[in-house]
């Protein structure tokens, strides 16, 4: 992405920041989505330090919430227990939705639908992590796979999701297209959860990063908070969310489709126009700066217009 943007704009700027199409960028797109869904006074937002003015900026007239500047990249781990640990502190009984900034979806009402469903079902089932898989067309090697199990949900969860036989972040070719052949779904990193329920699976799969985080938890919402999450990034290991957590914890997840909508990663040039094409959509930058794609089976871009018959509105949240 970075050539294009840059051609583009005429300076880098990381693409969640960009704004492909419409009035929003990708980052307002999320940050809106988060609020229909909890509202921003219940918002966290992770981000890198010196992105912090271009996010104030982004985040005008929306309000700023909890907001995380990582000090140092430690991974995606450390990044979802930081900004757990100041959650916890504040609402230890919390249900927690995690969505990455950088995903394009449409229809936003339908995903928040979705969401909605998952965070009741979460309510219900807090033993589980419910994970948002997106159904797949294609063996992408660049992709986390969810190989759904068992039904788990019930009678009035108004939402279909199953259990996990197995996550892996990445695959090989040959194993992706055997994930594919079984009906696997990619992982978006979409998720609604206990708190608690994450925090136990942190203590578990990261028990030498978990007691600094509990430091920075306990300084939460204090004047020793910023110094606290400076002697965490500096002390704790590097982590991967999904390879060292999630993808040794298939038991303590649950998977739901992304269905009745649009998603992608929009990772690159070639993707975002597909999406827009499908839409009937204008790219805000000049279709002459992306250039063809070698095979259109190397695109990745999926669309499901027909609504999971499992799924409706619920006012839970």
């Amino acid at each position: 992405m970075r050539p294009l943007v840059t051609r583009w704009l005429g300076r880098p700027l990381p693409k969640q920041y960009c704004r492909f199409t419409g009035t929003r960028s990708m980052f307002q797109h999320t940050v809106d989505r988060a609020d229909a869904l909890a509202g921003p006074d219940r918002r966290g937002t992770v981000i890198a330090r010196d992105h912090l003015p271009q996010v104030l900026s982004q985040l005008a007239g929306r309000g700023t919430g909890i907001l995380l500047p990582q000090p140092a990249d430690r991974g995606t781990a450390l990044g979802v227990f930081a900004a757990l640990s100041l959650i916890r502190a504040r609402d230890p009984e919390a249900v927690v939705a995690l969505f990455p900034s950088d995903h394009f979806l449409h229809t936003e009402v339908r995903f928040v639908e979705l969401m909605r469903l998952a965070v009741a079902a979460v309510r219900r089932r807090p033993d589980r992590v419910l994970l948002a898989g997106a159904p797949a067309d294609a063996p992408m090697t660049e992709f986390g796979w969810i190989l759904p199990g068992t039904d788990l949900s019930r009678a009035g969860d108004g939402l279909r999701f199953r259990s996990v036989r197995a996550f892996r972040e990445k695959p090989g070719l040959p194993e992706a297209s055997g994930l594919l052949a079984r009906g696997a779904l990619w992982n978006t990193l979409i998720l609604a959860a206990q708190v608690e329920t994450l925090w136990t699976l942190g203590r578990r799969l990261l028990p030498d990063s978990m007691p600094l985080l509990g430091e920075l938890s306990r300084a939460a919402g204090g004047p020793g908070e910023a110094a606290a999450v400076e002697r965490v990034y500096r002390r704790v290991a590097p982590a991967n969310f999904c390879t060292d957590v999630l993808e040794h914890a298939p038991e303590a997840l649950g998977v739901f489709a992304l269905r009745g909508m649009t998603w992608s990663d929009w990772g690159r040039p070639e993707w975002i126009l597909r999406s827009l094409d499908r839409l009937g959509r204008r790219p805000a930058f000049p279709r002459n700066l992306v250039p063809e794609p070698a095979s259109a089976g190397a695109l990745r871009a999926v669309s499901h217009p027909g609504p999971d018959p499992g799924a409706r509105l619920s006012a839970s949240a």
